[in-house]
């Protein structure tokens, strides 16, 4: 199930505030083992600024073995450029997440950071230039050398086609 509302749709300061959230109790796969998800959301636009935060648990069901419980937690933000000609064309996109697959585990955590500029072509096609780094509490990302690293940076080039 999930829910969605804009909690002061008559304030104009808080309008475009909108809280959501989810939840999803089921059973994963031939064994019946428990699949848990819950996640809240909230997100806030005022002028060229868009910025929201996300939470998100799971919990699933192991054969032989305790269940294992993890998280997420998420920030991110679009800056239009305040230049009127450019304002629906350009923007800045941060977002930085923080997961922790297994509470019970140490040194399992993984961060992953964005920061890009996107460009809106028109109303069909979007292209985006991000840099994305991914660090990890411990070496567990290999290289394309054989390496383990704990951190991985990358440029990406991305197409949105939106039909």
């Amino acid at each position: 199930m999930r829910a969605s509302f804009v909690p002061f749709p008559g304030t104009p300061e808080l309008k475009t505030l909108t809280v959501g959230g989810y939840t999803y109790l089921g059973k994963n796969g031939a064994a019946g083992l428990k699949k848990q998800r819950f996640g809240g959301l909230i997100g806030y636009s005022y002028g060229v600024v868009l910025v929201g935060a996300e939470y998100d648990s799971r919990t699933d069901g192991v054969v032989n073995a305790a269940d294992v419980s993890g998280n997420v937690f998420s920030l991110f933000t679009e800056i239009k450029l305040p230049i009127a000609e450019l304002q629906s064309k350009l923007s800045l996109l941060f977002r930085y997440d923080s997961c922790d697959p297994n509470d019970s585990k140490d040194n399992d955590k993984i961060n992953f950071f964005i920061a890009g500029l996107a460009w809106k072509l028109n109303e069909k096609i979007s292209i985006v230039l991000d840099r994305q780094i991914i660090t990890t509490d411990t070496r567990t990302m290999k290289s394309n050398a054989g390496t383990f690293l704990d951190k991985d940076e990358k440029w990406f080039l991305h197409t949105i086609l939106s039909f």
